[in-house]
């Protein structure tokens, strides 16, 4: 056989090679404990590290603006199955709640500098029993914790506290509902799906909130949209400004010329 016969040979062997080394080296890190990318050779200790890794799926960055109709689609798709799920995500689209207030924060967090998941506290101990009122509930907002106190009062429809109270039944006092913060985060696809949304992976607990944040801000503005859903530092409401559509800055442009339009006449 000559050399130029044995050329495609040559590089199908190096080809064949690769393919073993990467087989290797990923059993190697499954085998301690590791996350590998199939594609640049990446480790990652934990799996919230990949996302720093510029082949991490686009999906898991990217973020889905639910709409007002897909909101109130998901909600009616909940209380047709399930009154806790509907008190979570009528909550979570009324309020603006973070699933962790409502719910209770999970009780664990990130060592960034050890790599591993430690015990702690909770920083929020979710929607309680005892701080319902007649009118409205006391929210323990996040950092609400190490003895300080992040405590405000909430005003809601008398029909929610009614549904509410049904839920609690003849129990006194603790959690409202009883459930981790990964299951309202499976609920949200799940129902997501239900009702047609075409990006139901990319619906989260925050889909909520974020819906509620901008809504405010077009509706009465960043002040108001601050104290609403209880951002601490303004600068987080002004990110949610930011994302304004193309279209309802058109809108907006076109309704102040037409403004000006009539001061000047």
């Amino acid at each position: 056989m000559t050399e130029q016969d044995l050329a495609p040979l040559v590089e199908e062997l190096k080809h064949l090679r690769e393919q073993v080394q990467q087989l290797t080296s990923k059993l190697e890190a499954k085998r301690v404990g590791k996350t590998l990318c199939t594609r640049c050779g990446a480790e990652f200790n934990h799996r919230f590290e990949r996302e720093s890794c510029p082949h991490f799926p686009i999906v898991h960055r990217r973020k889905y603006k639910l709409k007002h109709e897909e909101v109130e689609a998901i909600i009616n798709a909940a209380k047709g199955n399930n009154l806790r799920d509907y008190l979570i995500f009528r909550l979570l689209g009324l309020k603006g709640f973070r699933d962790g207030t409502i719910v209770g924060s999970t009780p664990r967090r990130w060592d960034k500098k050890n790599r591993a998941w430690i015990p702690c506290e909770p920083n929020c101990k979710g929607l309680m029993i005892e701080d319902l009122r007649e009118n409205g509930i006391w929210v323990h907002a996040k950092g609400a914790s190490a003895g300080r106190t992040n405590e405000k009062f909430f005003d809601l429809p008398m029909d929610l506290i009614s549904d509410i109270r049904g839920f609690i039944g003849k129990r006194q006092k603790g959690k409202i509902f009883d459930v981790s913060i990964s299951r309202v985060e499976q609920l949200a696809k799940q129902y997501a799906k239900i009702v047609g949304v075409v990006e139901w992976r990319l619906v989260k607990p925050h889909s909520f909130r974020h819906f509620v944040t901008t809504d405010v801000i077009k509706k009465e503005g960043l002040a108001v949209a601050r104290d609403y859903v209880g951002h601490k530092d303004g600068k987080t409401t002004m990110g949610y400004a930011d994302e304004t559509e193309p279209e309802e800055l058109a809108q907006t442009t076109k309704r102040i010329g037409k403004m000006l339009t009539e001061v000047s006449v």
